[in-house]
């Protein structure tokens, strides 16, 4: 330490006018008894600290994951789709200097997540479980602006989530839990995560080694499959529960993938029971 060198930096002027106030610290465990969609009065900061979901506001839809840091602001409702572990810290504020900051850092409806700060986890929940009445405002408005200076720049943001493939396993989970949405596609998953549609179709065959669509087919024959072992026998009904828009179309996927076209296949299943 006796070798370190001195350091000193001063500080540009900003016109910010007003102090911030925080008013909750809260960690979240019951998201799931929560009641949506969610409307706050004052901006929310969230850290997910456990599980995968999907946030909702303003007609777009963002992943979420273990470390996504999020925002919920005044005056916009959002829902938010997750896994049964799904858990996050939040700590909500207000104050005239918000609107300043949030400029600068970019920091909007159309820009609410950021990904990769799984290393604030720790500092959350120390920081949640030190608060006493003494220490509370102090200790929570420094957990916030800590954490706002590291989300310093939009191009910050665009080059974490896509400078590596981590964010692979969500873009996945995403996929499961929505392969029977007929609007899915590529270019609507690429918007979601922030990736080219051409890059992502690059990423997805080399983790799974098929194409986009031939995963998500795959999925949806899976669960035709699974449709019509419940007895499920109309193949408009299976073609459109499936996330297919035309059941010409299912037809010949579903024939693809197993060898037998629907109406053979649930005749085979008949067969098979009234034996």
């Amino acid at each position: 330490m006796k070798d370190m060198e001195s350091i000193c930096k001063f500080m540009p002027v900003k016109n910010y006018t007003g102090n911030i106030k925080t008013i909750n610290f809260v960690l979240e465990s019951k998201f799931h008894k929560l009641k949506q969609p969610f409307y706050y009065p004052v901006n929310h900061l969230f850290l997910v600290i456990s599980g995968e979901g999907t946030l909702k506001i303003n007609n777009k839809e963002f992943a979420l994951c273990k470390g996504s840091l999020f925002f919920s602001f005044p005056q916009h409702f959002h829902e938010i789709e997750a896994s049964e572990d799904f858990m996050y810290i939040y700590i909500s504020f207000m104050g005239e200097s918000i609107q300043g900051i949030f400029s600068e850092l970019e920091i909007s409806a159309e820009n609410p997540v950021y990904y990769n700060f799984e290393y604030l986890i720790d500092f959350w929940m120390n920081s949640i479980r030190r608060i006493t009445r003494a220490n509370s405002n102090l200790l929570t408005e420094g957990v916030l602006l800590y954490t706002l200076s590291f989300l310093s720049s939009r191009e910050d943001h665009i080059e974490i989530k896509s400078e590596s493939e981590s964010n692979f396993d969500l873009i996945v989970y995403y996929i499961d839990s929505h392969y029977t949405d007929p609007d899915i596609s590529l270019k609507k998953i690429s918007d979601i995560f922030s990736y080219t549609p051409k890059y992502l179709s690059k990423l997805f065959s080399k983790n799974m080694n098929m194409t986009f669509s031939g995963y998500i087919n795959n999925l949806r024959v899976q669960h035709a499959c699974s449709l019509i072992e419940d007895s499920v026998t109309s193949v408009s009904e299976i073609s459109s529960a499936c996330g297919f828009s035309d059941p010409l179309y299912f037809s010949k996927v579903f024939k693809k993938t197993t060898g037998f076209s629907p109406v053979t296949y649930i005749k085979r299943r008949d067969k098979e029971t009234n034996k």
